[in-house]
């Protein structure tokens, strides 16, 4: 397993962040699945580029343990959440955000490669560079209003 001390223009977010989602780890512990990083953290995981905010975690999930996660929300801690209309399940704590995504709407038909890594002391499963590559190259093409960023971040990998 891999280890990085990841930063980005916000550190100490950035820290608040990871450790949220150790909570929720530890939380969905019961469910067994394994939960895939991908998005930004995943982007400054492999590009080392601390020039990124990292804003919330995107995971992907299958969609049917989303009904499971949200049973143990409610047994769990105050932790408040919406389940949205595009397959994802929003998960918010103070003023952090950790987004639970449908794989099989997210990464049809993709590589479900990912490597175990602990960042920042906790253990993460990131998706490979290629599969992110992928996933940007579908949101340039699917949501315009993100296609600008989606395409940098696109460049930025294929170096």
């Amino acid at each position: 397993m891999q280890k990085s001390e990841l930063t980005s223009t916000n550190p100490e977010y950035l820290g608040k962040l990871i450790n949220f989602a150790g909570e929720l780890f530890e939380l969905f512990r019961e469910i067994e699945t394994t939960t895939l990083v991908y998005g930004s953290l995943a982007y400054v995981y492999h590009t080392d580029d601390s020039s990124i905010a990292v804003n919330d975690i995107d995971m992907l999930v299958p969609e049917s343990i989303l009904p499971k996660l949200i049973d143990l929300i409610d047994k769990g801690p105050a932790f408040e959440y919406e389940l949205t209309s595009y397959h994802s399940l929003k998960v918010f704590k103070d003023d952090m955000k950790i987004s639970f995504d449908g794989i099989e709407h997210y990464l049809d038909g993709l590589s479900l490669d990912y490597l175990a890594v602990e960042i920042n002391g906790t253990l993460l499963f990131v998706v490979t560079k290629d599969t992110l590559k992928e996933v940007y190259k579908r949101g340039v093409e699917s949501i315009p209003m993100k296609s600008d960023a989606y395409a940098r971040k696109l460049a930025t990998l294929e170096v």
